[in-house]
C-alpha cells in the first residue's frame, strides 16, 4: 500500500541470494539504487533504458546510430571513422504465438560514449541494443521494435545478453500468456473475498498437471477439455505428477 515498483524491488532484491545470478528489470527498475543494491550483493544487472533515463538513452541511442552509419558507409565502399569499439552481434530467429520474431542485438563495452554516466551507475560496463522484427504469421505484416538495456558484467557476450533478455520475458510468454489464453483468466470477475487468490491458485495448479503431461499432443486450452470430458484422463494428470505440484 502506498508504494510502487521503484520501492518495492529494493525490498524484494534484500531478501534474495544475488550471487552470481544477472538480475534483469524492466524500464521501471533503471534506479542509480536499485543498480548499485544488485553489485553490492554480488550480482550482475542488466536494466531496460527508456525515456525515464532521458540523457542515458540518448546516448545509448546515439552511440548504436553512429555505429549504423559506419557500417552503412562501409558497404556502400566509402571511408568511415572507426565506429566504437568492441561491438559484438548476435542473430536469433524462433517462431511462437503465430508468429516469426528476428532478433538482433549488439553490446558494446565503449564507455567513452556514457561518459558522464560511468561514475553514476555502479558496476556499468555495457550498454546493448535489441531490434525485435516481428512477422504475423496470417496477415504477412511485420513490426519492428528498438529495445536498449545498461549491463554490468564487461565478459558477457551477445548471446548471453540475448538469452537474458528473453528469458526475463518468458513468465510472461510462458506463464501469463498461457494463463489468459488458454484459461481466460484476464476475463475473470471473482471479486467476493479471497476468490480471486483461491482460482489463481487453481489454475496454476492446472496448468503445472497438464505440462507434466509430456505425452500430450495438443495444446493447453485442447487438454482441459479433454481432461474434462475423460475423467481417465484427469486421474492420469494427477496420479503421474507423482507429488511434483
Amino acid at each position: 500500500e502506498k508504494s510502487n515498483e521503484i520501492t518495492a524491488i529494493p525490498e524484494l532484491l534484500r531478501r534474495l541470494d544475488l550471487k552470481n545470478a544477472i538480475i534483469t528489470i524492466d524500464a521501471m527498475g533503471c534506479q542509480l539504487d536499485i543498480a548499485s543494491l544488485i553489485v553490492q550483493k554480488g550480482g550482475d544487472y542488466i536494466l531496460g533504458v527508456k525515456e525515464n533515463q532521458p540523457s542515458l538513452h540518448h546516448d545509448i541511442e546515439t552511440a548504436f546510430r553512429y555505429v549504423d552509419t559506419c557500417q552503412a558507409r562501409t558497404l556502400q565502399g566509402l571511408d568511415t571513422p572507426l565506429s566504437p569499439a568492441l561491438v559484438e552481434t548476435h542473430f536469433d530467429v524462433d517462431k511462437g504465438h503465430g508468429r516469426l520474431e528476428e532478433r538482433t542485438v549488439q553490446i558494446c563495452r565503449d564507455l567513452s560514449w556514457l561518459v558522464d554516466h560511468v561514475g553514476k551507475w555502479s558496476g556499468l560496463a555495457c550498454f546493448i541494443r535489441v531490434i525485435r522484427k516481428r512477422t504475423q504469421l496470417i496477415t504477412d505484416k511485420t513490426s519492428t521494435e528498438v529495445a536498449y538495456y545498461i549491463g554490468s558484467d564487461g565478459m558477457m557476450t551477445a548471446k548471453l545478453a540475448c538469452d537474458s533478455i528473453r528469458g526475463h520475458w518468458s513468465i510472461e510468454n510462458n506463464l501469463h500468456w498461457v494463463l489468459d489464453m488458454a484459461f481466460r483468466e484476464d476475463e475473470a470477475r471473482h471479486r467476493a473475498g479471497n476468490t480471486a487468490s483461491n482460482m489463481a491458485i487453481l489454475r496454476h495448479f492446472a496448468l503445472c498437471l497438464i505440462k507434466q503431461d509430456k505425452t500430450r499432443t495438443v495444446g493447453v486450452s485442447n487438454t482441459r477439455k479433454l481432461a474434462a470430458s475423460s475423467p481417465a484422463y484427469m486421474i492420469k494428470l494427477l496420479v503421474e505428477s507423482g507429488g511434483k505440484i
